[in-house]
Formats: C-alpha cells, sequence, structure tokens
C-alpha cells in the first residue's frame, strides 16, 4: 500500500523527499515509470526510476489527483517515498508524486 490515502496524505504533511526534474516517462500497467534528474541537495536520487501508481500516484500542484501518463519530460515534481533499496540509482518503492508550482513556466 503507497503513501498516499484519502486522509493523511503525505504530500499535505511533510516535505518532499526529493525534488527535480522528469527525463522520462514510460508506462508498465498499472504504474508510470518515471525517470528522475534531482535538483541540487537531492542528488542520491538522482537517476532514480520512481514508479508512479496510475491512481493516487500524482497530484497536481494544488493537491487535486492527476494521470501520471500525462506527465512530460522536463515538468518539475516533487517525491515522498517510505524507504529505499541502497542500489545506484536508488530504488523506492511505493512512491507518491506532486507537480511542483511552476512546471508549466519557461
Amino acid at each position: 500500500m503507497g503513501q498516499s490515502s484519502e486522509s493523511g496524505d503525505v504530500r499535505e504533511s511533510a516535505p518532499a523527499d526529493a525534488v527535480g526534474v522528469v527525463t522520462s516517462v514510460a508506462t508498465d500497467g498499472s504504474v508510470v515509470d518515471v525517470g528522475f534528474a534531482s535538483d541540487d541537495g537531492y542528488e542520491y536520487f538522482d537517476g532514480t526510476v520512481f514508479e508512479l501508481e496510475t491512481t493516487g500516484g500524482l497530484q497536481d500542484p494544488d493537491g487535486i489527483a492527476a494521470d501520471p501518463h500525462n506527465l512530460a519530460v522536463g515538468d518539475h515534481i516533487e517525491v515522498w517515498v517510505q524507504s529505499c533499496k541502497e542500489s545506484l540509482p536508488v530504488k523506492c518503492p511505493d512512491p507518491v508524486a506532486r507537480i511542483a508550482d511552476g512546471s508549466d513556466d519557461s
């Protein structure tokens, strides 16, 4: 079970674990694989591919459910994780994400 639920969503109660830019988007069944390049200070997560559930895995900047299929390379996202396996890149099961404010600004 992921971190997102109807009540007590971690995205509303804690700062993001990772902040960065989408580098790729690929569909794999009920998840969307999102490649990630970290912003400064979040290098631990650089190169990670986050598997976002198609239901509840992504919010828009206003906290409204969004379809991760609509993410595009270059979008800025914030990601929350529970625990990660030490590897290179790191692997984090059941992440939840939010499109960061200003993703559409160029």
